[in-house]
């Protein structure tokens, strides 16, 4: 979240956003992130277009792909692998029909700038979801990305959350006994390999007042290659008063994930944060930190963090749920 800094670093973060309703009840719209432009290429990184009626969208460039936001998952499932975007340039369209919602998108430039062979969209993206009764159902897709499918033959790797996989997904939730249950079920297959799996997966939330539990269990099925071990984990939540504090275990592919984070609004803007995140006895990270608002949209932050494997080559500063860099830092923010 706050990148790899040492010393006195600052960073600028300008957007821009414009729109327009025309006589028919259309909305024409365009946003754009000036960090992101690239005056080299001319690509359409950090820019994002979009026309849109009451039920429907149209949009382009810097957008969510259509299966991810669509899909939810039933804890940490290995096999539901679909794509985020960053950097890629999106085109999709939404659509609304009374409890139904939809979507389908393409990538038409990958992270790199390349285009779909012969000037095609790639990967198609699909994702739809709906209300039936008392249970919400979802479904997601996305097709599989293959070199012979990009400009030039190479697949981009400037994303490392782009998966070429072809991957599908449902799920259905719903709320029993004021606890809400979901279950859901992914698989993910590669042209050309034996890595082929599926997860099924169980997740149940129970509000008790301010306490909040909540429960996992992942089963992860085997490909002729590897053997994905089982995934589970357990949270409590409790937030009131201007507290709110979060202990989690899990058991992610063998490694044993502790967190303890939590936060107080002391008042007058002021805010204190700490937390620790545990994995195996090998890595051990803390932070402390506070937050003050000064206002006029100016804030102030000072944090202290500790990783005990904290790699400087590669930079390894993400501590915490709030991304804390190793080391104090103090940073002034400004929004205009």
């Amino acid at each position: 979240m706050f990148g790899d800094h040492e010393g006195f670093y600052s960073d600028l973060n300008l957007d821009v956003a414009l729109s327009a309703t025309l006589d028919n009840g259309i909305t024409v719209s365009a946003a754009a992130d000036v960090d992101e432009l690239d005056a080299t290429d001319g690509e359409s990184a950090g820019v994002t277009l979009t026309i849109s009626a009451p039920n429907a969208a149209l949009i382009y460039g810097d957008t969510e792909f259509a299966a991810k936001s669509m899909w939810s998952s039933a804890g940490d499932m290995e096999a539901d692998s679909f794509s985020e975007q960053d950097g890629e340039s999106v085109i999709k369209g939404t659509a609304t029909f009374g409890d139904v919602s939809m979507a389908v998108s393409a990538v038409a430039l990958d992270a790199a700038g390349k285009s779909g062979k012969d000037d095609s969209v790639m990967q198609l993206s699909f994702g739809a979801k709906a209300a039936v009764g008392s249970v919400t159902v979802g479904v997601a897709y996305q097709d599989e990305l293959v070199a012979a499918d990009v400009d030039g033959g190479v697949l981009a790797t400037a994303n490392g959350d782009f998966a070429n996989a072809a991957t599908m997904g449902i799920y259905a939730s719903t709320a029993v006994e004021g606890a809400t249950v979901k279950v859901a079920y992914a698989t993910e297959e590669t042209t050309g390999t034996a890595t082929d799996y599926d997860s099924t997966g169980i997740s149940v939330s129970y509000p008790m007042g301010d306490l909040t539990l909540a429960a996992y269990f992942v089963s992860e099925g085997n490909s002729t290659t590897t053997d994905p071990k089982d995934n589970s984990g357990v949270s409590v939540a409790y937030k009131a008063n201007g507290l709110a504090v979060t202990a989690t275990y899990a058991d992610e592919q063998g490694t044993e994930v502790t967190k303890l984070e939590g936060s107080f609004d002391v008042g007058s803007g002021l805010t204190l944060l700490a937390g620790y995140v545990g994995k195996d006895s090998k890595t051990d990270d803390t932070y402390v930190a506070a937050t003050y608002s000064l206002g006029g949209g100016a804030s102030l932050l000072v944090s202290y963090a500790d990783d005990t494997n904290s790699d400087e080559a590669t930079g390894d500063d993400d501590i915490g749920a709030p991304g804390y860099q190793v080391g104090t830092t103090v940073a002034v923010s400004f929004k205009f």
